[in-house]
Order: structure tokens, then sequence, then C-alpha cells
């Protein structure tokens, strides 16, 4: 592959020369990067003179898992990926400047999860498997959104479209939280927990009630709440107007420990 590339050597008379690559032209540092899986950056020296070039070198048996920021641009590395199986990860791997990791393992069926997430930014833990039959792996990054208010029935938590954090320091419905939602564009919405249901150091199970344009809470809808022993998130769909404000209320059922954070995601 290697002796595929041309160099383009412009000589002072504006002459155009392509020149084949030679072994001589790298140094061993450089060459042995080039043995493993990754995007790796080489120096290139060619009479007197040197140029970089960046090559991606991928193993087509290897497990890969790429993060990207919500307009599609990768990450420039700071996140680390953990390929998980039954109750066991495996060791974390960084991503490269081009946001991807790569990890020659066994097959096996794995659930993913990353870390070092850049500030302002989240994703769903519990969405991103792999296997033999589908090894490479896009994670995308979600936008966390800031909120206003205190939780409560006269000054609720005001919360819009993408996700946001929330924070409970007890559980049950004592400890409930009042939330509002405006759509500006009319449609069906979801409002989706994301607490992690895998090897989570703090195993929080989040439950809503949604109560839309109602105030009577013998009204409320709880169809979002999923059998617990399956998912532990909820997820509740509805149909929304625009300017319309749609109210619903999340309180943590059970967490191994409080303080108990976790997010929300509410997507058109």
């Amino acid at each position: 592959e290697l002796a595929k590339i041309k160099l383009e050597v412009i000589s002072d008379n504006k002459e155009i020369n392509l020149v084949s690559f030679e072994r001589s032209m790298l140094q061993d540092s450089d060459y042995n990067k080039l043995k493993n899986p990754g995007t790796h950056t080489i120096e290139i020296s060619y009479e007197g003179l040197n140029t970089t070039l960046t090559i991606i070198v991928e193993d087509p048996n290897a497990y890969s898992v790429k993060v990207v920021y919500p307009n599609g641009n990768p990450v420039e590395g700071g996140v680390t990926v953990q390929w998980c199986t039954g109750s066991t990860c495996l060791l974390p791997v960084a991503v490269d400047n081009q946001g991807t990791a790569y990890n020659s393992i066994d097959d096996a069926e794995y659930y993913i999860h990353i870390d070092g997430l850049p500030a302002g930014y989240t994703y769903d833990p519990n969405a991103y498997t792999a296997n033999k039959n589908n090894k490479k792996v896009t994670i995308d990054l979600i936008n966390v959104n800031s909120t206003t208010g205190e939780g409560t029935v006269s000054n609720p938590i005001v919360v819009s479209e993408g996700a946001f954090v929330v924070n409970y320091d007890g559980a049950g419905q004592s400890n409930m939280k009042y939330y509002t939602f405006t759509p500006s564009v009319a449609g069906t919405y979801s409002i989706k927990s994301l607490a992690m249901d895998k090897l989570a150091l703090n195993e929080i199970d989040p439950y809503i009630g949604f109560l839309g344009t109602e105030t009577d809470m013998s009204k409320i809808d709880i169809s979002g709440n999923v059998d617990s022993k399956v998912n532990i998130n909820f997820n509740h769909k509805f149909n929304a107007e625009a300017g319309v404000t749609y109210t619903f209320i999340v309180f943590v059922s059970s967490a191994t420990k409080f303080p108990a954070q976790f997010n929300i995601v509410i997507t058109k």
C-alpha cells in the first residue's frame, strides 16, 4: 500500500515530477507506527525536503468506535472507549485525533461505553452494541442544554429539545420534580431518560408521569415507563402542537446512592 504513494515534487523552474515512495524516506519510528491500526502522522524525507502525511491504518478484523459531534465532525481526543460483555468491560482504548478507537478483540456480543466526554455533550449509553457482523460503530454525541427553574409546581424546570442534566437527592414521589416543554414545531416528540442500564457505577431507576396540558394529577399518563426488569429507562411519546406548553414530572424510584444524576433527552 505504501508503494502506491506518489510525491509531487515541484522544481525551481516549476516543473512537476511524481516520485514513488521508497522505504528509505521513512524513519524507523514512523514506519513502526504503521504496523498498528489507527490514524498516524508520518514524516517523509526526499532530497533534503520534508513533508507529512496522515495515514489511517485499518485492521479489517478489528472492532472500532468513532465518536462524532452532532454536526458529524469527529472528536479530536480525550474520549476513551470500552467494549463490555456480560459483567466485564475490557480496558479502555483512547480515540485518536480522528475520533476513532480500534481494538483487536475476540468476536462476541459487546455493548459499548465511552468516557471523557467533551464538556456540554452526552450520549445514549444504552444504544450502541457490536458483534462480528457489526464491528464498526459510530457514536453520536448529543448537545446538553441549560435549564431554568427549581422543579416545583409553581416554578417548574423549563427544558428544550435536546438533552439536559437532572439531579435528585432522594427517591420516591416526595422528591419528584416538575418540568415544562414548549415545542416550536408541531410533531411527535419523545422524552427519554439516559440512565446507564449495564455496569453502572450508580444504578438509577427513573420514572416519568406525563400531565401534558392537564393539572389534575389523577389524569397523569405513566405509559412511558417500561418493565424495569428489561429496561430501567422511560420513553414517553406524545403528539405536540407548536407553542403549547406540556408538563411532566420525573422522580427516581431507586438508586445505589444519592445524589443521583442522569440525562434526559427530548427528540422529535
